[in-house]
């Protein structure tokens, strides 16, 4: 991603500057996260749309809440500056959330038809086949933008979700067999 974007800001007049070591995200996802976050940082989670973001204040500093859910179901992203993230993680706790490992995670966006980048989708597969297209805006240039009004309706390849019967690990790229032959991944 870094890369990515140094290549493209060669176009523009900005600055950018890695913060990794100084934030961190928590997910707070799910049926109760509404309730959850109002009893840890109060009453600012009525009337926030689907991926907007606000400034929220807790603890006396200030963390950005971002209305988004990875796993299908109501939740936000809280970004937080390291020292923030750490009491606001233990409030959470105390007011009854659960943390949920990435195999969970996982199994939830793929219920959902969520798709994961480096997992389900990559450079080699367009929006259109990854059923994205209601992501694209066709009334803007962006790279790509002639490839994928060929492709518009005349898709040779699609992803889809597959009920998977047992519990073998699914994680990607694995074959899809169909009458003794790949048929796709």
């Amino acid at each position: 991603d870094g890369a990515c974007l140094r290549r493209a800001s060669q176009r523009f007049d900005v600055t950018i500057t890695d913060v990794t070591e100084e934030t961190c995200v928590i997910g707070v996802m799910g049926a109760g996260a509404r309730d959850l976050l109002t009893a840890v940082a109060g009453d600012h989670w009525r009337n926030f749309p689907f991926a907007t973001a606000r400034t929220i204040p807790f603890a006396r500093r200030d963390i950005r809440a971002t209305r988004i859910s990875f796993v299908g179901e109501l939740g936000w992203e809280l970004t937080a500056t390291s020292e923030v993230a750490g009491p606001l993680f233990d409030q959470l706790i105390a007011a009854g959330a659960r943390p949920m490992g990435h195999y969970a995670v996982d199994a939830c966006r793929l219920e959902k038809g969520f798709v994961h980048w480096g997992h389900d989708v990559g450079p080699d597969v367009t929006p259109l086949e990854a059923g994205l297209g209601f992501c694209i805006d066709w009334t803007k240039d962006f790279t790509g933008k002639a490839a994928l009004q060929a492709q518009r309706g005349n898709l040779s390849r699609k992803l889809v979700l597959m009920q998977v019967e047992g519990d073998p690990l699914v994680l990607h790229d694995e074959q899809v067999w169909e009458a003794g032959c790949v048929v796709g991944l």
